[in-house]
């Protein structure tokens, strides 16, 4: 799993690469090889070309949406989990200091002791 983040990094560089490509003069060989257009006219051949850079613009936009989407997902479900341990953690200090309260000699600390631990289980149930 540790070439993962390399092989994303490649991937990105290709697509960064393309992108580049077919905003530039790229276009021109999109136009005439994926959409079968040749002889043009100076403006005709201008807004094609505009067009064929448009289309590369936004299918790169919805890439980067897609993977905002992913990581924020991820982030999300992280947090989640942190949450999650972080309220285990406060449960068990609060379990342990109720205990604590069990083996003191004066008997309203034991009586609070019990009553933590009661609302520990209503808390946990």
């Amino acid at each position: 799993m540790r070439l993962w983040p390399g092989f994303l990094r490649f991937v990105l560089a290709v697509l960064v690469a393309g992108l580049v490509w077919v905003l530039g003069p790229g276009a021109a060989w999109v136009l005439e090889h994926f959409d079968g257009v040749r002889g043009l006219a100076s403006k005709d051949l201008a807004a094609a070309l505009d067009a064929i850079r448009g289309r590369a613009l936004a299918i790169a936009t919805g890439l980067i949406a897609l993977v905002a989407v992913y990581y924020t997902a991820r982030n999300a479900a992280t947090a989640c989990r942190i949450f999650e341990l972080s309220e285990q953690g406060q449960v068990t200090d609060r379990y342990t200091k109720a205990i604590e309260q069990l083996g003191s000699d004066k008997l309203n600390i034991r009586l609070g002791g019990i009553y933590a631990l009661e609302r520990i289980a209503r808390d946990s149930g």
